[in-house]
């Protein structure tokens, strides 16, 4: 692999030299016109299309999978130069020709005095020396002293995480995100200018709010809380509202699935107290986690209003400060999971019903599909319509949920699933459902 991106070995192929990309492809003028100009987008569509999947395609450029696969859609672009720089290098590219000496170009102005010493060029073309001496300089700084360009690339490689945590085993996501909790851990230990050290700490934030929904879906709440008050410390040292509010959220969340619906409903208040100064997806999530948990309290008018109140916030856009994405994110799909829920509390089985199945549809249409939010959203669906006295139409919602493989079993499904399986009639066609369900829990 090219040096540029400091590797020894071909990630995917594991050859020195690497034999993914494709006989000819660089025999193609116009690909390595696009590696010159800079133009990622062309040659990771063209690698696609002869064969490559994202994962190789990520693996071979250092970006992350749902970077490559939002570049080849062209709804994500690379923008920061050395990133560019590295990405196209992973791919191989055969080095520029050395430029044609132009003999009507004029002589270079003489020096009054003997000419300074050059170090001997390692490369025979002067334009790839320069680019591999700008690429190794960056390389150093990511590598040295925390900096911005360190600090960026671990918030990039977070979103992705946060974006991959919607489709990927969450084994493969709790590895990834121990490695870059490596990083951060040792860069605590480096003495930092003050911005810089505000970046780490919100850095931080975000890795600790992440891990804190992950182990919530690994059934850990003990560390799910751990994680979670970490964040607030976060929070604190760096001022950041957003990162404070999906905190709350995330202690909200374990004290929900524990039955501690009085304490989640607390949670849930500081948390939308919080995030009515960055509103997105946090204003979103908190205003209806709220008017589910005060539903369960049977105050209709206010977790009504709520919901009202959520649907408004959906049309702001979500910003840095509000979201990181994938589970610490919030749109119209995830919100209705909550309204839903809140109608089922409040017995407006019909409204549950409407709500489940808006969020469906505007689900299956997104680029991006929140699999985790459709799921449950099916559940809700079901158990609306068993609340109606549509029971097989119910059970042909959920049938599809009891063949999902068991790495993508997260806990919360289970537990919804389980609850499904009590509301259902005691009559003898039901009875093979609750076993399968048995079964589904068991795995």
């Amino acid at each position: 692999m090219s040096d540029l991106v400091g590797r020894q070995m071909c990630p995917v192929c594991a050859k020195s030299r690497c034999v993914c990309i494709p006989d000819g492809f660089w025999d193609d003028p116009a690909m390595v016109e696009a590696a010159r100009e800079g133009d990622l987008r062309t040659l990771l569509r063209a690698l696609n299309q002869r064969g490559l999947s994202q994962r190789e395609l990520a693996a071979l450029t250092g970006l992350g999978q749902t970077t490559v696969g939002g570049t080849i859609r062209g709804v994500r672009k690379v923008t920061k130069a050395h990133m560019i720089a590295d990405a196209i290098a992973g791919l191989a590219p055969p080095p520029a020709p050395p430029e044609r000496e132009d003999p009507d170009r004029s002589p270079a102005m003489a020096w009054d005095g003997p000419a300074p010493a050059l170090a001997p060029p390692v490369h025979t073309d002067p334009m790839e020396a320069l680019g591999l001496h700008s690429a190794g300089l960056v390389r150093h700084g990511d590598s040295g002293p925390v900096g911005s360009w360190s600090t960026g690339m671990v918030y990039e490689q977070l979103r992705d995480l946060a974006d991959r945590y919607l489709a990927a085993p969450l084994t493969e996501i709790a590895a990834d995100l121990a490695q870059l909790s490596g990083q951060l851990e040792e860069w605590r230990h480096h003495r930092l200018p003050l911005t810089v050290a505000c970046d780490l700490w919100v850095l931080s934030g975000w890795r600790s709010a992440l891990a804190s929904w992950l182990s919530v879906d690994r059934t850990r709440p003990d560390h799910a809380v751990a994680h979670a008050r970490a964040a607030q410390v976060a929070a604190h040292e760096s001022g950041h509202e957003g990162i404070a509010t999906w905190a709350l959220m995330c202690l909200r969340t374990v004290a929900y699935w524990q039955q501690r619906r009085g304490r989640a409903a607390e949670f849930a208040e500081q948390a939308w107290h919080k995030a009515q100064a960055v509103g997105g997806g946090a204003a979103v999530i908190t205003a209806s986690a709220l008017a589910q948990d005060l539903a369960v309290q049977g105050r209709v008018d206010r977790a009504m209003e709520l919901i009202q109140v959520a649907r408004r916030a959906l049309e702001n856009e979500p910003t840095q400060d509000s979201d990181l994405g994938g589970p610490l994110a919030c749109e119209l799909p995830r919100a209705t999971g909550y309204w839903a829920e809140t109608y089922l509390s409040l017995g407006e089985a019909g409204l549950a019903v409407d709500c489940a199945r808006e969020g469906l549809d505007v689900g299956r249409r997104s680029w991006v599909r929140n699999l985790g939010s459709e799921r449950m959203l099916t559940l809700h669906l079901a158990t609306g319509l068993v609340q109606q006295g549509q029971v097989e139409e119910a059970m042909n919602e959920v049938a599809p949920l009891l063949e999902l493989e068991p790495a993508l079993r997260a806990r919360p499904l289970v537990l919804k699933l389980e609850q499904f399986g009590r509301a259902l009639p005691l009559a003898g066609e039901t009875s093979t459902m609750r076993e399968h369900i048995r079964a589904f829990a068991d795995l």
